[in-house]
C-alpha cells in the first residue's frame, strides 16, 4: 500500500489527532504510538462499517455484533491511553444528529419514486453524496426547509450552499 489511499490517509489523520491529544508525538513511547496505531486502525473499520450501515440503511446481526466487539475494544484501548470521556459529550451529540438527519434522509428516500430512485443512486463517493444532496432538496420541495439535524450534515459536508441553490 503506498499510502494515499481514502483509509491510509484517514488512518495518517487519526494517528496525528491521538497523539496530539496525549500532548504531541515527540512525548510518546514506542508503546504508545503501537497502541495509537491500533486505535486509529480500529477507529477506521468502525467508521466504514458505519457508512455501509448508513447506506444500505440495515446491518444483520453478525456486523451489529462484529462493530460492537470492534467498538468495545476501541474504547478500552483509548482508556489505556488516558484518553477516556475526553469528549464523548459532544462525539455523542455529534452522532445522535447524524443518526436524525439519516431517518430523514430514509424518510424522504421513501417517498421516492422509480425515476427519483434513478436519478439519486450510485455506488461510490460521489453518488452517495449526490443521493444525500437529493433528497435535502427533495425535503426542502415537499416541508419548505431543511430540519436541524440534516441542515447540519449539510453545513458539516459543505453542501448547505447547493442545497440553498437547489443543485
Amino acid at each position: 500500500m503506498d499510502g494515499r489511499s481514502r483509509w491510509a490517509r484517514r488512518l495518517r489523520d487519526l494517528i496525528e489527532l491521538y497523539s496530539n491529544d496525549l500532548g504531541g508525538d515527540e512525548g510518546l513511547s514506542s508503546m504508545q504510538r503501537s497502541i495509537i496505531r491500533r486505535a486509529a486502525t480500529l477507529t477506521v473499520e468502525l467508521e466504514r462499517a458505519e457508512d455501509g450501515f448508513a447506506t444500505t440503511g440495515s446491518a444483520d446481526a453478525a456486523a451489529l455484533h462484529a462493530y460492537q466487539t470492534t467498538a468495545n475494544s476501541l474504547r478500552r484501548i483509548l482508556e489505556t491511553l488516558g484518553l477516556q470521556g475526553k469528549h464523548l459529550p459532544k462525539q455523542a451529540a455529534e452522532v445522535q444528529r447524524s443518526i436524525e438527519g439519516w431517518k430523514s434522509v430514509r424518510a424522504v428516500q421513501a417517498s421516492m419514486t422509480d425515476s427519483d430512485r434513478a436519478l439519486a443512486y450510485g455506488q461510490d463517493d460521489y453518488d452517495r453524496a449526490r443521493r444525500l444532496l437529493f433528497a435535502m432538496n427533495k425535503h426542502i420541495e415537499q416541508d419548505g426547509a431543511l430540519p436541524p439535524e440534516l441542515a447540519a450534515i449539510a453545513v458539516k459536508l459543505g453542501l448547505a450552499e447547493m442545497v440553498e441553490d437547489g443543485e
